[in-house]
């Protein structure tokens, strides 16, 4: 079985990446993909069904979550709805994760929906680097649109390259869960003054159904809000590499999980899947 740290796939596995992607990737710390081409339209639309079902029967089979105002939040949702686990646990989702942090093996380290309904404000600006439980940014976030998503409805927005420099949003989950807060939609007036450039490399990333951004653990980001009057559906996933180590952090997944402070994530709960 060949190495993928040099960003190639097992010898028994086509490339699924192309070298341009994982370039895209490694300079900028955001790459876009289609997820029915990496897995196929009958794979992305039992997935997108699952989540259909699982919304309009409000998730009776979940047991719950906080409430964010900024979106409808259902964690480790693959649990409770089969498809979505087949989605989620995909070895080929997992080779795409691991061409891109440059290693051999992937954890699911959770997976989320993000719903964001008409009249949701917007999600602040924040680097899941900075609340995560990790000795290092070795992990990333696939976020996927399961309808069309355009700019009224709260796409996302990165900051291309904000993950060289290291965690200067220091976002309280408390501030997560409260929702804006006061905090300004203007990523310079959250900046100090040397990092304050990086407010005009924002983008924003409309998408179609199935196609999906692939962030850096330490990439900023965030949603606008959503003005329109259609729901915002997404799904989210976020993979860590399989030698990452629990930094002792608090965070709510690992607390209960009885993990040593700089040993390797080892779990049944954060399984290995790639």
């Amino acid at each position: 079985m060949a190495s993928v740290a040099d960003g190639k796939v097992r010898a028994d596995e086509a490339p699924v990446l192309t070298d341009e992607q994982i370039a895209s990737y490694r300079r900028d710390g955001l790459v876009k993909v289609d997820v029915r081409k990496i897995l196929g339209e009958e794979a992305f639309e039992r997935m997108r069904e699952a989540f259909l079902y699982a919304e309009a029967d409000e998730y009776r089979a979940h047991p719950g979550t906080d409430p964010y105002p900024a979106t409808v939040l259902y964690r480790e949702i693959h649990k409770s709805y089969p498809a979505l686990a087949e989605f989620a646990l995909s070895p080929k989702l997992g080779a795409v994760a691991a061409q891109l942090i440059g290693c051999d093996h992937v954890r699911l380290f959770g997976d989320e929906t993000f719903t964001k309904l008409p009249g949701m404000p917007m999600t602040i600006w924040h680097q899941d680097s900075s609340t995560l439980p990790f000795d290092k940014p070795d992990f990333l976030t696939l976020w996927m649109a399961i309808d069309d998503v355009d700019q009224e409805m709260g796409a996302m927005r990165y900051v291309p390259g904000s993950h060289t420099i290291g965690n200067v949003l220091i976002t309280r989950t408390a501030n997560l869960k409260a929702g804006q807060m006061g905090e300004p939609d203007d990523l310079s007036a959250l900046l100090a003054d040397e990092h304050k450039s990086l407010a005009d490399k924002v983008v924003s990333m409309p998408l179609r159904a199935g196609e999906g951004m692939i962030h850096h653990g330490a990439l900023m980001h965030g949603a606008a809000p959503n003005t329109s009057d259609r729901r915002r559906r997404a799904y989210a996933m976020t993979i860590i590499s399989a030698d990452i180590r629990y930094s002792g952090k608090p965070h709510w997944p690992t607390d209960e999980l009885g993990l040593t402070v700089g040993e390797p994530i080892e779990h049944p709960e954060v399984p290995q899947f790639y």
